[in-house]
């Protein structure tokens, strides 16, 4: 319907949710493409703040930090002139959780990974909670930084199931929107 009535109204909103509830990588790429090609075109406010979010944790679903780090200064660009503490929370989870990702895993980045996780309790955005706290479980089983490897096996397939990916939203969306 979007397609039919104009995508500038809703359609990076809805681009966004679809790429963060699909399974399949190439419609999450899909989506988030076509997602930030309409917003390049400009669109209604609401579409910015409710696509980088879900771009952001469609990203951590894929282990894309880079991604992360895209949305979330795409996002902060969006609404410096006018900064919301909503946005800001946002951001600064989805590059707490992109550098912890990458493996940037010293004190700075855990304090970091804790004070987003009291102040996400704090406000009520409980689908924040579960990335933030399989990341810091993580830490305290691995000694502060999360297993790339294990001895004589390299590559995402040495990491212990559960560690694949900080966020599944197969089962518990992260979504940003509660």
């Amino acid at each position: 319907i979007s397609r039919e009535t104009g995508t500038g109204f809703f359609g990076p909103a809805i681009l966004g949710a679809l790429a963060l509830m699909t399974e399949d990588p190439q419609e999450r790429q899909k989506g988030l493409n076509e997602g930030e090609a309409l917003l390049a075109t400009g669109c209604v406010s609401h579409n910015y703040l409710l696509f980088y979010p879900d771009a952001m944790e469609a990203s951590l679903i894929a282990g894309d930090w880079d991604g992360i780090e895209r949305y979330a200064a795409a996002l902060e660009a969006y609404t410096r002139p006018e900064p919301l503490p909503w946005a800001d929370l946002r951001i600064a989870r989805g590059r707490a959780l992109a550098r912890y990702g990458r493996g940037e895993c010293g004190e700075p980045t855990l304090r970091e990974l804790r004070r987003l996780r009291e102040e996400a309790d704090r406000v009520g955005w409980k689908t924040a909670l579960p990335a933030l706290e399989r990341a810091l479980i993580a830490a305290e089983a691995f000694g502060g930084s999360p297993p790339t490897t294990q001895p004589g096996v390299a590559g995402p397939a040495a990491r212990p199931s559960g560690y694949q990916r900080l966020s599944h939203a197969k089962r518990i969306p992260d979504s940003p929107r509660a």
